[in-house]
């Protein structure tokens, strides 16, 4: 079973990179949509919903839509890298204690 599972790693790696730099990519992109528009957001609102909307409304009402949307983007990059480095590690740890 370690064996399936090694060979396994290598293409979940390649998986997860793959998604990362479409994901980054993305982000890149609507952050300098927001940049153009000369709006720009503390990282620690972005942490907190009810500051992030109070801040949004009190600032830049008009872009409420586009402020979320990058804010959906970093917190699907980080599930994805956090579920990632999780399930290499969890494979490591197998085929680890298999041999």
């Amino acid at each position: 079973m370690s064996v399936y599972l090694s060979k396994l790693l290598v293409p979940i790696v390649i998986f997860i990179i793959v998604i990362n730099l479409f994901l980054r990519l993305k982000i890149i992109k609507s952050y300098r949509e927001l940049a153009k528009k000369d709006v720009y957001v503390d990282p620690k609102l972005l942490l907190d919903k009810k500051k992030l909307e109070s801040f949004i409304e009190a600032n830049h009402p008009e872009h409420y839509e586009d402020i979320i949307t990058f804010k959906k983007q970093l917190n699907t990059l980080a599930i994805i890298a956090s579920v990632g480095l999780l399930s290499i590690l969890i494979i490591f740890l197998i085929v680890h204690s298999n041999t």
